[in-house]
């Protein structure tokens, strides 16, 4: 083998290590974030790069984290690390897609890393009392934390969109003690992540079920 030839293979070799070997873990103790036991300041950014003429609502819903979109965060992520952002949240997540190459780019190496919190929609019509209708929910959040527990790009997970605020979800008792019953199950998967909610400016919700909700 030529001598230039094995060097680069051995610097590939030595990057796959490093990025197996990074750890990410993310806490929370009094409302404060840490990241690997240091207080950390989200500076973040929502990030959905649609190209123009698609829709969120068809084929890849908002899933624009595979290689086929890959010259959108090639574009952006430069971008992103200028203006000083360190985390940024996604819309949509297919599971079973390989979105290896967009989080190994995000971390960078380590180097000005874009930690990633993972969203994917959930159905604001779910009947909350229907355990199947659950059980469905939380095989498919533990599915995307088993997968991705251990990439150091994963800041963590955020279950639905804004699902608190259709079909009177808010005032709830059953919604909230679904989402407990996902995050816990998120979080069994993925201890060193976060999971959390994404809902409107409701501090009224947060106000009524926050006690609710440990997980």
């Amino acid at each position: 083998i030529d001598m230039n030839l094995k060097n680069i293979i051995g610097i590939a070799f030595i990057a796959a290590a490093s990025l197996a070997d990074a750890s990410s873990i993310f806490t929370v103790t009094n409302r404060h974030l840490f990241l690997n036991n240091s207080l950390f300041n989200v500076q973040g950014i929502c990030y959905s790069p649609t190209p123009i003429g698609m829709a969120g609502n068809t084929p890849p819903y908002g899933d624009l984290f595979t290689t086929t979109y890959s010259h959108l965060w090639a574009r952006d992520f430069p971008h992103l690390r200028n203006m000083g952002a360190n985390v940024i949240r996604n819309y949509g997540w297919t599971i079973g897609a390989d979105h290896t190459a967009f989080l190994d780019q995000a971390y960078n190496a380590g180097e000005k890393p874009l930690y990633v919190l993972v969203n994917r929609w959930i159905n604001p019509a779910t009947d909350w009392n229907n355990n199947n209708a659950v059980n469905t929910l939380i095989a498919e959040w533990e599915a995307i934390a088993d997968e991705l527990k251990n990439h150091p790009a994963i800041m963590g997970f955020l279950i639905g969109n804004e699902a608190n605020v259709q079909n009177g979800n808010g005032y709830n008792n059953a919604f909230w003690s679904a989402m407990n019953q996902i995050a816990s199950a998120v979080k069994n998967k993925a201890p060193n992540k976060l999971v959390s909610i994404a809902i409107t400016d409701a501090l009224d919700q947060v106000n009524l079920y926050d006690s609710i909700l440990p997980d």
